[in-house]
């Protein structure tokens, strides 16, 4: 990324199903996608069934996870969270498509596949829920991270690791050199520029 490139808002990943909906003229069409990322600026999505107009105005709405600080927590309770047991936030409002960003005053597109979008009206206690998942994402990537290195030196089991994995949305049996690196480029999401 460019040196001149600031991000205003950290952003997380964020694993899991959008539903937005355009006005295209037929009532009540929506469709749903992937999410790649959050922040309190907007969201990145992928593998779009309909890919609206840049500028479009898009009403949303998805789950986010809530998720616990794992550091205060033992590892046998770790290995009892699940996914499927964790509570989420519905998370809704209105935005607009973005199909660029500005680097050193140059609009670079994104790749066709991908399309952001940028909040234009969302509550306050919506953007709360934001900032909140992405500080908890942020504190337990880390704790992620260093069981990752524990498992590589043998001084962690697989269990916990693929706990931590299934409570942050990752693959639990991805292979350790290759989640390690999707764990540091997922660091760097955190950085602001």
């Amino acid at each position: 990324m460019s040196e001149d490139f600031t991000r205003e808002f950290s952003r997380a990943p964020l694993r899991g199903r959008i539903l937005y909906g355009v006005d295209t003229g037929r009532e009540g069409e929506c469709f749903h996608t992937n999410l790649i990322n959050v922040s309190e600026g907007g969201l990145l999505i992928d593998f779009l069934p309909f890919t609206p107009k840049s500028d479009e105005s898009v009403f949303f709405y998805f789950e986010m996870p809530v998720i616990p600080n794992l550091a205060n927590m033992s590892a046998l309770k770790i290995r009892y969270i699940s996914g499927d047991d964790q509570f989420f936030n519905i998370v809704w409002g209105k935005g607009k498509i973005v199909r660029s960003f500005k680097s050193k005053g140059e609009l670079i597109p994104l790749p066709i596949q991908r399309m952001a979008i940028e909040f234009i009206d969302i509550e306050n206690n919506q953007k709360k829920v934001i900032s909140e998942y992405v500080e908890s994402f942020s504190r337990n990537l880390g704790l992620f991270s260093d069981t990752v290195t524990r498992v590589i030196a043998g001084e962690e089991d697989r269990d916990k690791l693929s706990a931590i994995a299934d409570i942050l949305g990752y693959e639990k049996n991805m292979e350790l050199s290759n989640l390690k690196m999707k764990i540091e480029h997922d660091l760097k999401s955190f950085e602001k520029n």
